[in-house]
C-alpha cells in the first residue's frame, strides 16, 4: 500500500514500485507465465490482481488495486530483473 498515493496516479513512486514488483515476482515460477501474447494468467487476492503475461517474448506482470484503475506494469529486462513497462498507466 505504501506505493499507492492519493493523487491522479496510484503508482507514483516508480523506483519503490519496481522494487516491490521484483520482490513479488522473484518466487513466481516461470511456468506460470503464458507463452502466447494474447493470454493472461490472473492471480486474485482480495482487492489485488496480479496478471502474468508474455509481451514480445518476455515475461511481464501487471499489478492492480481494485479501487483504482492504474496499474504497476513491469517487463523482464536483460538481466532477468523486472523494469518499468507502464507504471501508473490505466
Amino acid at each position: 500500500m505504501t506505493c499507492l498515493c492519493d493523487g491522479d496516479y496510484a503508482w507514483d513512486d516508480e523506483k519503490r514500485t519496481v522494487v516491490l514488483m521484483n520482490n513479488i515476482l522473484k518466487d513466481v515460477p516461470k511456468e506460470l507465465y503464458p507463452n502466447i501474447e494474447e493470454e493472461n494468467y490472473d492471480i486474485q487476492d482480495g482487492n489485488w490482481r496480479l496478471s502474468l503475461r508474455c509481451v514480445d517474448g518476455k515475461r511481464s506482470a501487471d499489478l492492480s488495486y481494485s479501487k483504482d484503475d492504474h496499474t504497476a506494469w513491469v517487463i523482464e529486462g536483460r538481466n532477468g530483473k523486472f523494469v518499468n513497462f507502464d507504471i501508473g498507466g490505466s
